[in-house]
């Protein structure tokens, strides 16, 4: 038994164990270790009592601590599970105080994932009660502190806050969305100052895959604080917005359009025009501003769309009621007076009306309201026509203000004072932003048309303290979990009780995450490190498990014991002194292997595992820039192959990861299917055994990219000959290049995906030039790609907008997207495309020409 172990003698132990969320990526070390102090804890008569931190499914109640004999102890012990939720440090305070009374614990060994979540001075008071202490921290991996606290849909995609304990050091991470079937969508990388606990993190999502949005994680973080499930709210649909007349235009800050556009921008993408145009568009939601009635025809169509799904969200105004239309028109939930009602102003009685609590089935129910909001003109409806619609929003003296009723599969909803400042101030309030946020969740199929708050949600899928989602049972295996409200479930903090996941009711789909309003993450939680609260404990880490095999060292003392016995017994029955007929060299090389022998038994060769950088590259396809020196063009180059590598996620069935900076002679450069070389004059030199490795990387079937128009002013390209700048000159005495061509439109790089007559970059559409006799039939694929034409800051630019460089929107930027899109599957595939092309000639080969 170890010295510093705090065991007594008779008296029972308590093995505490943090398995909250942050404990599940390396959670089997941390259960063999526990094995291990269970089994030293376990000696003798003593009772054991297993206490987790994070409470078990369905609350405490379900699996109380309790001091339990060795084998009950190593079958709860073996059981135990990390959840994904956070740690109950006052209930576990609670507990451990209950044990001490219903038992002599003299002792509390606490394995910790070395992170206080909060509050955990509240647990450190009660091991103070104990005799003796010992904290045990197993060291993480890198990434296991690092959780979301926050994500926020913008315009562009989503804005992320992360999180990590205080006081650690410079630390990069890739943040990534994936649609349902796991293909990348986005990946952004980040990285961590020296210090820092928080992170910023934008994330731009394609509009077109916006749509398909599922998941956001960390990678490599695998635990279910670094991700989060995406479910309709996150999904941007596409609004049409009914333009108005140019007369209307002159004040343009006084028109619906401006406050409505302003109000949707971060939720919608918003398009303006014709009603018959939007409809074309196939938008989800059409916005129809203090407009009078439609034409038959275009009110026919709208009436039409909305039957099939859409949903019309139209305000009332002045233009609404200037024609004595407003009672036949067929676009309104319900029938209107013909004039609106004023109850304010200087010919008015009554007072402006304030907005009354939103009732539980109503849409808007949980939206803060502003208290300055007053009313001062809205439409009325005619009597007995509150029957035929739905009121989600009422006055305090009961009017509607916000009516619906649906129509076929779609839905009509009225607010009946106007989308600007004419009728009443509701436009300029933040409540107004969350009450269009919330009609735009319902215009998403999986959120449903009539989607009512009350309506009971079912988990169908958990999120696991692993991060991936599993089919949702209750705590006895025997179904699903009851049903909760759908007003709880949107202000309730992920926990035992209401475990993160995706529930689902009759018409809507929510998800609750870790991170959420309610918690248990928010951007006001910080994490701090556990031996902060702990001052005053013994508190050490370790690497995982302690015990050591005796098993060698045992063999190997047996052994000198047994050499030291036969010299003894032959040196004393003098058989050892009359035998010189054996070379004294040769009994003395017999020892020397026998000790070596003993050695290698003593200190026994372990296999160098990978490392986690090289496992990675191995099992994830990445490209790679070489290293010039040169921060600007290793900047630009990363940015470059990272957009085009997103672009391949979204486009084709490749999957790569971030790009890699390289150095040759240092890296190993056969991880990369492809090296892009940015040839610039100045760059730092290339060491003789750097270009010994470039030379056998082409040489064994890796592909390098040369790009010799990063710095060369104006526009530049290839005529008949080569340039040769000073950069180039070097590579050409210190490789040996294969003789080059320029590149057809019969050569496979040109339809390896894409079928492309030209290959621009920032510098125009120049020529390219691979190896001599690609083109023929059963060629290799071409080990060198030269061009001098920029395509780095061509793809660059659709991430961001560079200064001077090619508009990633534009036609040119397309087809450069297209052709490095082009170049990686040509290198990673080969010549299929020319083995299908020239199928007739194979067969023909092979004696199959009919």
């Amino acid at each position: 038994m170890r010295s510093d172990d705090p065991i007594t003698a008779d008296a029972d132990a308590i093995l505490l164990i943090d398995n909250d969320w942050s404990s599940a990526a390396d959670w089997d070390a941390r259960k063999a270790l526990a094995q291990e102090k269970l089994e030293r804890l376990l000696s003798g008569e003593r009772r054991v009592a297993i206490v987790p931190t994070a409470a078990p499914a369905g609350g405490w109640s379900a699996a109380l601590p309790r001091f339990e004999t060795a084998g009950a102890a190593r079958q709860r012990l073996g059981v135990l599970s990390p959840r994904p939720w956070s740690p109950d440090y006052a209930a576990v305070a609670q507990h451990l105080a209950g044990l001490r009374n219903t038992g002599q614990a003299g002792s509390i060994t606490y394995i910790t994932n070395g992170i206080d979540h909060g509050e955990a001075a509240t647990l450190i008071d009660a091991l103070k009660q104990t005799p003796a202490v010992d904290i045990i921290a197993l060291k993480h991996a890198r990434l296991a502190q690092i959780a979301i606290a926050a994500v926020k849909s913008t315009a562009q995609g989503f804005d992320i806050l992360l999180l990590r304990t205080d006081g650690q050091g410079p630390q990069n991470v890739v943040v990534a969305i994936t649609d349902r079937t796991g293909t990348v969508l986005a990946r952004m990388p980040a990285a961590f100052e020296r210090g820092a606990a928080r992170l910023d993190v934008s994330i731009e999502v394609m509009p077109q895959v916006r749509s398909r949005v599922a998941r956001l994680a960390i990678e490599g973080a695998r635990h279910a604080g670094a991700t989060y499930i995406f479910d309709a709210r996150a999904q941007r649909p596409l609004v049409g917005l009914v333009a108005q007349s140019g007369a209307a235009l002159v004040q343009p800050l006084q028109t619906p359009d401006y406050y409505l556009s302003r109000a949707l921008q971060p939720f919608a993408n918003l398009q303006r025009g014709e009603v018959t145009a939007l409809l074309k568009q196939d938008v989800s939601v059409l916005l129809l501003p203090d407009q009078a009635r439609l034409p038959e025809a275009q009110e026919d169509a709208v009436l039409a769309w909305v039957q099939r799904g859409g949903l019309l969200l139209r305000f009332a105004g002045p233009n609404m009621f200037a024609a004595d239309t407003v009672r036949e028109d067929a676009l309104l939930p319900a029938g209107l007076r013909a004039q609106p009602r004023i109850i304010g102003g200087a010919l008015s009685w009554s007072k402006a009306q304030p907005l009354a609590e939103f009732a539980a089935d109503s849409p808007f129910y949980g939206v803060a309201l502003a208290q300055d909001i007053a009313v001062e003109q809205h439409a009325l409806m005619r009597s007995g026509a509150t029957a035929q619609a739905q009121i989600w929003a009422r006055l305090v003296d009961g009017a509607p203000l916000v009516s619906a009723r649906s129509a076929g599969t779609g839905t009509l909803v009225l607010f009946h004072t106007s989308a600007n400042a004419t009728w009443s101030n509701l436009a300029l309030s933040g409540t107004f932003v969350e009450m269009l946020q919330r009609i735009l969740e319902l215009s998403v199929p999986d959120a449903g048309r009539d989607s009512v708050v009350s309506d009971a949600m079912m988990l169908t899928r958990a999120l696991t303290a692993k991060g991936t989602l599993a089919a949702a049972t209750s705590n006895d295996g025997s179904g699903q979990l009851p049903p909760i409200a759908k007003s709880v479930l949107l202000k309730t903090a992920a926990g035992p009780l209401y475990p993160p996941g995706i529930y689902e009711g009759q018409r809507s789909v929510l998800s609750l995450n870790l991170a959420s309003a309610a918690g248990p993450l928010t951007p006001r939680t910080q994490l701090y490190p556990l031996q902060e609260a702990a001052s005053g404990l013994p508190y050490r880490s370790v690497d995982g498990p302690q015990e050591r095999s005796l098993a060698a060292p045992l063999f190997t003392a047996l052994l000198c014991l047994a050499f030291i016995d036969m010299v003894v017994t032959l040196l004393l029955n003098g058989t050892l002194l009359r035998r010189p007929s054996i070379p004294r060299f040769q009994r003395g090389t017999a020892a020397l292997v026998v000790l070596l022998a003993s050695a290698c038994l003593i200190h026994p060769q372990l296999a160098t595992a990978q490392t986690e950088v090289t496992a990675d590259l191995a099992e994830n396809v990445r490209l790679a820039c070489l290293e010039t020196g040169s921060a600007q063009v290793d900047a630009l180059c990363l940015n470059g192959i990272n957009a085009l590598s997103q672009q391949l996620n979204m486009r084709t069935s490749v999957l790569t990861g971030s790009a890699q900076l390289i150095t040759p002679g240092r890296d190993d450069l056969g991880l990369f299917p492809l090296i892009y070389w940015p040839v610039v004059d100045g760059a730092k030199d290339i060491s003789r055994q750097g270009y010994a490795s470039l030379q056998k990387y082409f040489s064994n079937g890796g592909m390098l990219v040369l790009d010799l128009g990063i710095s060369l002013p104006g526009k530049a390209g290839f005529d008949m000959q080569l340039p040769a700048p000073q950069a180039l000159a070097d590579i050409r005495r210190n490789m040996s290049l294969p003789p080059l061509e320029t590149v057809t439109s019969e050569h496979v790089l040109t339809h390896s995906f894409y079928i492309l007559k030209t290959y621009p970059g920032r510098r125009g559409r120049g020529t390219v030039w691979v190896e001599a006799g690609g083109q023929e039939l059963g060629a290799a694929v071409s080990p060198i790609v030269i061009g001098a034409v920029d395509w780095l800051s061509a793809w660059a630019s659709v991430r961001s907008a560079l200064p001077g460089y090619a508009k990633g929107d534009g036609r040119d930027g397309e087809l450069a997207m297209r052709f490095g899109i082009n170049l990686v599957m040509y290198a990673l595939t080969g010549t299929y495309k020319a083995d299908q092309v020239h199928l007739p000639a194979l067969l023909e080969r092979v004696g199959r020409g009919d």
